[in-house]
């Protein structure tokens, strides 16, 4: 078996465990691939995932699957099932051997999905600790040390607990190409597992306020293993190789060809954008415009160049500057490629089903309105941004696409203003309705007490 050019030799030893959705797509390929030399997997997936499988049959696991297929958790919480299953496959780890394999699959949302407390401690107990710890306004680094602490799987412990198997760990990733070690809390990567988890609920006075068995397992040592000895110079383990199977440049990669297909020109840019989603939208809106009044001749290419590199959003490479397509090359148009991780700030609970990308959507609609009332010559050109999600709720699902245009804004989003005051209108009138009726019926209770 080879991957990435590493050649692995496999005879009926080859193990797969692995935890989020992405987990369970890779997974079947894989089996399909390997066939009979899996022994056996067990992939851990969130509620209602193998259902939305059916959309891709080609991915769908076969009749005599040696994979076991888990749904777990709760509103994208771990429940009692997600702690049942990490317990199984830790269990199922210890028992593997020096000729064994063991594939580890790991996609973006498996954080909630690989839970396991240490045996002293309960779920319930831990996941109070890491509320207090975010109503704190601890660090997400902070909050992964001491989640890490407590769990008999996160931090290195799933490879220690199979070694001395090769471990190769496979990546989705919605950014870059680099192993993202610490994903799902790095069940693969060594970590000491120190005081470090001790100190920080010091820092935030949360000491004591949890209970004591989670104070022991904070402040309980990790007990040295034979895999600790197994460290290379870069403090990683010698046993365990990472790659990424799939990131966000492969994506844009295969969108490039199937756009040249389409007849437009495509344009890839950069696919490791980060910030809101409001501050992409902006983003975006003003590469579209810098590209169409660079055609235009109303801005130079080292104006162009100048405003794209001093971005904190979206800065692009030198590349920019050999890539830009003059108006003549742009074929039946320009596809402009960019991808990146936005970020989404939610004010209480949300049950629904769309993501960041749809409100990526509707903000560049907004944005682009604004910029063709500044600059009227970008109406003469139709502008449309397609945003798509390949992670979160959204991912793999019927909401994981979303379109944005002018007219979105100009007309839609100007509809939905006045049924949105229509209804609060409404609203108020039932109110008011509803205090009549109230102030009736006590004045006419006062009245029979009167009589």
């Amino acid at each position: 078996m080879t991957i990435k050019n590493v050649k692995y030799k496999i005879k009926n030893n080859l193990h797969i465990v692995g935890w989020g959705k992405e987990a369970g797509i890779m997974s079947t390929a894989l089996e399909r691939i390997v066939g009979k030399q899996l022994k056996e997997g067990f992939i851990v997936v969130p509620r209602k995932s193998i259902s939305t499988m059916w959309s891709y049959p080609e991915a769908f696991p076969k009749l005599d699957s040696r994979i076991n297929f888990v749904e777990v958790g709760m509103n994208g919480l771990p429940d009692g099932g997600t702690v049942d299953i990490a317990r199984k496959i830790a269990n199922y780890c210890k028992r593997l051997k020096k000729r064994d394999l063991l594939i580890v699959m790991l996609s973006r949302d498996s954080n909630d999905l690989l839970c396991c407390p240490r045996d002293t401690i309960t779920l319930r107990d831990k996941l109070r600790v890491l509320n207090r710890l975010k109503a704190a306004n601890a660090t997400l680094v902070e909050i992964n040390i001491v989640r890490n602490k407590l769990s008999a799987i996160r931090g290195g412990d799933l490879a220690r607990l199979a070694y001395p198997a090769k471990v190769i760990t496979l990546f989705t990733s919605d950014v870059s190409a680099e192993p993202p070690e610490h994903l799902g809390g790095g069940p693969c990567v060594y970590e000491p597992k120190d005081q470090g988890a001790l100190t920080v609920l010091t820092r935030y006075k949360l000491l004591d306020q949890v209970s004591q068995s989670i104070r022991e397992a904070l402040g309980a040592p990790k007990p040295a293993t034979a895999a600790d000895g197994r460290l290379n110079e870069n403090g990683r383990y010698s046993f365990v190789e990472q790659y990424v199977i799939a990131c966000n440049e492969d994506a844009m990669e295969r969108m490039a060809t199937q756009v040249l297909r389409l007849g437009l020109s495509p344009m890839k840019l950069k696919s490791t954008c980060s910030g809101t989603v409001d501050e992409l939208a902006q983003e975006y809106a003003k590469i579209a415009s810098l590209m169409i009044l660079t055609a235009e001749r109303k801005i130079t290419r080292l104006e162009l160049y100048e405003q794209m590199t001093e971005s904190p959003v979206c800065s692009l490479s030198d590349q920019m500057w050999e890539l830009f397509l003059t108006d003549d090359k742009w074929a039946l148009g320009l596809c402009l490629l960019l991808g990146g991780r936005p970020a989404v700030h939610l004010d209480g609970a949300h049950s629904g089903k769309s993501g960041p990308n749809q409100e990526l959507a509707l903000r560049f609609s907004l944005y682009w309105c604004m910029r063709t009332k500044q600059y009227p010559i970008l109406r003469g050109y139709t502008v449309w941004f397609l945003g798509g999600s390949s992670y979160g709720r959204d991912g793999n699902t019927s909401a994981a696409g979303a379109y944005g245009y002018k007219s979105l804004a100009e007309d839609v989003y100007s509809e939905y203003e006045k049924a949105r005051s229509a209804h609060k209108a409404a609203l108020r009138k039932l109110r008011k309705l509803v205090e009549d009726k109230q102030s009736g019926s006590e004045i006419a209770v006062r009245t029979s007490r009167l009589q």
